[in-house]
């Protein structure tokens, strides 16, 4: 288990560099299971004020990642 305050900034860092966008208040859960393909969500607010939800995947039981930026609906 890894504290998800890990991810959180991680994440967060790893969306600003790969998309420019910058996100507030990012919250992940708060214990995450280090095994490989595990997913989960996190919550944050774009610069708009808009709550968005952040996918992360493990990529390994390491703690490798990828986090997605989930697409606003109307």
């Amino acid at each position: 288990m890894a504290p998800g305050t890990n991810y959180a900034e991680a994440a967060q860092r790893a969306l600003a560099n790969q998309s420019g966008v910058q996100l507030t208040n990012f919250k992940c859960p708060d214990r995450v299971l280090l095994k490989k393909g595990n997913e989960f969500d996190c919550t944050a607010e774009d610069p708009d004020g808009n709550a968005r939800t952040v996918t992360v995947t493990l990529t390994d039981g390491e703690g490798g990642f990828n986090a997605n930026l989930v697409k606003l609906t109307d």
